[in-house]
C-alpha cells in the first residue's frame, strides 16, 4: 500500500528546515558531517541570548508606568481615552468628590 502524503523524506526535512531559525546555518545542511562542539556552543549561545533578548524587549512592553490605571487592556483604554475626550469636563467634578470622598 503506498504511503500517505507522498513525497520524500529528504525533501520534507529540508522544508522543516527552512521554518526553523536555529536550524538556518546547521552544518549538515551544507552536507558537512562534522559538527564541532566550539561551533555548536556558540550556536547554542547566540540563540540563547537572542531569546533573552527577546524575553526582556517584551517585559519592557508589558511594564506599566506609575500613572492611574483605569484601564483592563489596550481596546479598554483607548475607548476610556475615547470617552474622556467628550464627557471628561462634565465629569471633572464628580469625580473629584470621589476622590476627596464628599461624593453624595
Amino acid at each position: 500500500a503506498p504511503r500517505r502524503g507522498g513525497g520524500d523524506a529528504a525533501a520534507s526535512a529540508a522544508t522543516l528546515d527552512s521554518y526553523d531559525p536555529t536550524l538556518k546555518n546547521h552544518p549538515n545542511n551544507n552536507n558537512n558531517n562534522a559538527i564541532s562542539e566550539k561551533e555548536g556552543a556558540k550556536r547554542l549561545a547566540t540563540e540563547m541570548k537572542r531569546r533573552a533578548e527577546k524575553r526582556a524587549n517584551k517585559k519592557q512592553k508589558l511594564e506599566y508606568d506609575a500613572v492611574d490605571v483605569t484601564s483592563i487592556n489596550d481596546r479598554n483604554k483607548r475607548f476610556n481615552q475615547k470617552i474622556g475626550r467628550n464627557f471628561d469636563k462634565h465629569t471633572a467634578e464628580i469625580r473629584q468628590n470621589l476622590e476627596r470622598g464628599t461624593a453624595m
